[in-house]
């Protein structure tokens, strides 16, 4: 993100204070940083947390418009090659890598540990996708809702099987807004803010979460409109509120904790439609969002 913290300094603090958890960046795209410096970070990261580190490598990101990067300049290959850099360095061996985009001449940690960091691939549309089923250990969808998971998890299976690649170890993941508050209006207005950023204005999203063609066109003609309610927090008045509580119920976990078993519910929906993770964002309060999914909502899915 364009105000974030550094997520390997702050990650590594994570580390070396906790035993179990898995930790990672959520996503770092080559076009922000070179694949050997990502390698080297996540890498060190690793070693501090003895083997517990994980990432999710994507092409977008915002930090690369505001360095006039062109983050769309072949994005499925700059992604492919990031991986792979990744997976070779993590085997200690000597490494030359001569991709399309990114060259190492040579490069050999003798200090990393022998098992390497779980690498995703952040995923959505059928090309990227299809590369992270080649050497990737799983795909990181976003804001994919119930009503579309289930096409893109078969897309993944069949890509899996093409690959002669194990099902059952890859794992499939959508990263899901979770607004969850002790109010269900005060969790409504949370999360009517972020709409912009659900991935709304893609057609196959609206489709299947039943926007009419109408209320679509509403919604792309009103983005500047929604991006200064994410920016500033004043609603648009030219898109009702009723067209907005619908979108974000449909594509967001939103709920209050007196009725958590319907927010549970929801992820084991997510369940039978072939994902085997999820992973939850959280808003506001977030130590307050932490300590509840922790104490209540793992419990419950054990």
């Amino acid at each position: 993100m364009l105000d974030s913290k550094d997520a390997f300094v702050n990650l590594s603090l994570l580390a070396a204070n906790t035993e179990k958890i898995e930790l990672g960046p959520i996503a770092i795209s080559p076009y922000e940083l070179h694949p050997l410096i990502m390698t080297v970070s996540l890498m060190t990261l690793n070693e501090i947390s003895k083997g517990r580190a994980v990432i999710v490598v994507g092409a977008g990101g915002a930090l690369a418009g505001n360095i006039s990067v062109d983050s769309n300049d072949r994005p499925v290959t700059s992604t492919r090659e990031c991986v792979e850099i990744i997976k070779q360095i993590s085997t200690r061996k000597k490494v030359t890598f001569n991709g399309k985009i990114f060259k190492i001449r040579s490069f050999k940690s003798n200090w990393a540990p022998n098992s390497g960091p779980v690498v995703y691939v952040g995923a959505n549309k059928s090309n990227m996708l299809n590369m992270a089923c080649e050497s990737s250990d799983g795909v990181m969808m976003t804001d994919i809702p119930l009503e579309y998971v289930n096409r893109i998890v078969r897309q993944v299976k069949d890509e899996l099987v093409a690959n002669g690649r194990n099902i059952s170890s890859f794992r499939i993941n959508n990263f899901y807004a979770w607004h969850v508050k002790d109010n269900y209006e005060d969790a409504l207005k949370e999360a009517r803010r972020y709409t912009l950023v659900r991935g709304i204005g893609r057609p196959e999203i609206a489709k299947a979460i039943g926007l009419s063609n109408e209320e679509f066109d509403l919604i792309k003609r009103n983005t500047q409109s929604l991006f200064r309610f994410l920016r500033e927090g004043i609603p648009p008045k030219e898109i009702p509120e009723e067209i907005l509580n619908r979108i974000i119920e449909k594509i967001t976990i939103v709920g209050q904790v007196s009725e958590l078993h319907e927010c549970i519910e929801k992820v084991y929906q997510f369940k039978r439609n072939g994902l085997n993770e999820i992973a939850l964002r959280v808003y506001g309060d977030a130590v307050s969002s932490i300590k509840l999914i922790g104490e209540k909502v793992v419990p419950m899915l054990q």
